[in-house]
């Protein structure tokens, strides 16, 4: 059985690996935790899973990746296939999905933009977000680097619907990807 991350990595990996048996787990929170391996497709292919792979965290961009990552991330396996089915043009992209994706991503805009109160910095330089799930941090800390700082920040998350707790993430310089996740409790 293998391991795979609940994000748009594990996505992949499930495409790529059909019959495979799996579990999802926690992304950054579980280690070791496998990546996908996208070179083995057309070169078209794999350059829309790479911008897949690209729009994880992003709430800015084209509309159906960014709605795949989001979906997937809350752990909506079935509505993010469906997104990132219609980005791959592998079925139609109707006014329906189009809304449902809008209302999706407007809605993680709006969580996101929240956390951004400078009460939560304390002491300097680490943000508690303990009241926040951990599938929320890869958003913010994305927009964090674009409007507060791109020097080395600490968040304190809350758990993640496959692994709970309370979580340090230590992020280094310029940098959106985590360092270190460690459990507090």
């Amino acid at each position: 059985m293998e391991d795979y991350p609940l994000n748009v990595h594990g996505l992949i990996l499930k495409i790529q690996n059909p019959k495979t048996e799996y579990r999802w787990v926690a992304p950054y929170l579980s280690l070791p935790i496998r990546t996908c391996m996208i070179t083995t497709y057309s070169s078209d292919l794999v350059c829309k899973f790479q911008t897949l792979i690209d729009y994880e965290g992003r709430l800015n961009g084209k509309l159906m990746p960014i709605a795949a990552c989001v979906c997937i991330a809350q752990a909506r396996v079935e509505e993010a296939k469906l997104f990132m089915r219609i980005f791959l043009e592998d079925e139609e992209e109707t006014d329906f999905a189009i809304a449902k994706a809008k209302r999706m991503v407007n809605d993680v805009r709006f969580k996101v933009r929240r956390l951004f109160n400078i009460n939560r910095e304390w002491p300097k330089g680490v943000w508690n977000l303990h009241d926040v799930p951990s599938w929320l941090i890869p958003f913010f800390i994305n927009k964090f680097r674009q409007l507060v700082s791109k020097k080395s920040v600490n968040i304190i998350s809350g758990g993640h619907l496959l692994r709970e707790g309370i979580y340090e993430w230590k992020f280094g310089e310029n940098s959106n990807f985590p360092k270190s996740v460690i459990r507090l409790s």
